[in-house]
């Protein structure tokens, strides 16, 4: 008995375990075969008692093999209920539901046979099937074709089932849901969606739309149909951020994501006019310079917008700004601008919040590329008289220190 009680626990909890968190199966995964009850009357004094026993047997046989979506069950009571009613509550006891009523009349010499089929689920009363031999039966004819037009009638007409139940579905019209039995299902203009889910069964929905963050939903289908709505949220399409430009100067971006939270463009200056100089080559903390650069750039940014870790790739344009003599004017003296690659990196410690490394290796269009090293390390202390981190050609040069460490806002 235990071990009964434990190979039943098993079973119960595989079950349970393969209609939770179900992905990517259909409804009809979830079905199971219909129940019937097999009622058997004879007539008061029309068959021996062994004859009745033998009869029984091959109905029941002959029907309980005719169709592998139906499961035949004997009736736990001997007396069949009077009425439809009656036998619909016996039914119910034993969780069927449908049942066949068969009354046999006249002995083995003169037999005659009428079954009654009920479809409970779908209230379908079947024509009664009547089998009269016409000759006298022996034992061994019972189970020989004399039933196959009431096994027909069960073949015929029934199939197995999904119990299931309707679970309305909240969200932004033109949502995407996955994750369900029969899936996707889209949102309507209304804003809701109804999907028949498998009932008693636990799963997960998830919800995505161009523009919104994917989001999940456990679902638990019990005896009443849930409504679940998916909290959706935009995902950012603007940003700016805050950096410094090799641990030194400071700098802005405007970030904009023409595909949200992914591919972007954006703009942005680093000034020279205040910044920390931690190389000790003037003796000086604080450095400065009348010089700015603009930047304006594109990229991609690769993973999933909910992911904490991400990286991109992308590449720009800049212009160096002079602040001497005049107000604001092209670098002519040194480089006035360059190309750009862009490989970044961030963390998200929040949602709207994140921390950036972003490497800039620059190829700056300078008419003398000696000159540009002159001017930008003007107290040059290194060991060699060459300031690292450059590759110098005939008309340019190399620019590979540029590292920007900062923080990014998004909305």
């Amino acid at each position: 008995m235990v071990n009964r009680r434990v190979t039943i626990s098993i079973a119960v909890l595989l079950a349970f375990l393969a209609t939770s968190f179900a992905v990517g199966q259909d409804l009809d995964d979830f079905s199971r075969p219909r129940r019937m009850v097999y009622f058997f009357q004879a007539d008061p004094g029309s068959l021996e008692s062994f004859d009745e026993f033998l009869l029984y047997n091959a109905i029941l046989s002959s029907i309980g093999t005719s169709n592998p979506d139906v499961v035949v069950l004997e009736s736990p009571d001997r007396a069949v209920p009077v009425g439809q009613e009656g036998r619909e509550d016996l039914a119910r006891r034993v969780d069927a539901d449908s049942w066949v009523y068969v009354f046999a009349a006249g002995g083995m010499a003169d037999l005659s046979v009428v079954a009654e089929v009920y479809d409970m689920r779908n209230q379908v009363r079947f024509d009664p099937v009547e089998s009269t031999p016409g000759f006298p039966i022996s034992y061994r004819a019972l189970a020989i074709g004399l039933w196959d037009d009431i096994a027909a009638v069960i073949r015929d007409n029934f199939e197995s089932v999904v119990d299931a139940e309707d679970v309305l579905f909240r969200g932004v019209p033109g949502t995407q849901i996955n994750g369900l039995p029969g899936s996707p299902f889209i949102i309507d203009e209304d804003g809701s969606v109804v999907v028949p889910l498998p009932s008693p069964a636990t799963f997960e929905g998830e919800a995505s739309l161009a523009g919104f963050e994917t989001t999940t939903e456990r679902v638990y289908v019990g005896f009443e149909a849930p409504v679940v709505e998916f909290s959706q949220r935009r995902l950012p399409q603007f940003a700016v951020d805050f950096r410094l430009s090799s641990f030194q100067f400071p700098g802005a971006r405007f970030w904009w994501f023409f595909v949200p939270s992914q591919a972007f463009l954006r703009g942005g200056i680093t000034t020279q006019l205040i910044g920390l100089y931690l190389v000790n080559n003037a003796g000086s903390l604080f450095d400065s310079s009348a010089l700015s650069t603009v930047y304006v750039d594109a990229g991609y940014v690769f993973g999933s917008p909910e992911d904490s870790t991400r990286l991109w790739a992308g590449g720009g344009a800049s212009l160096r700004l002079s602040h001497q003599p005049q107000i604001i004017g092209l670098d002519r003296d040194a480089a006035f601008g360059g190309v750009h690659l862009s490989l970044g990196a961030e963390i998200k410690p929040l949602r709207q919040l994140a921390l950036f490394a972003d490497y800039q290796p620059t190829f700056l269009l300078a008419p003398s590329p000696e000159q540009f090293i002159e001017r930008s390390f003007t107290w040059n202390a290194f060991p060699d008289g060459n300031a690292p981190g450059f590759i110098t050609l005939p008309w340019g040069l190399f620019d590979l220190r540029n590292l920007y460490l900062g923080v990014r806002l998004s909305w």
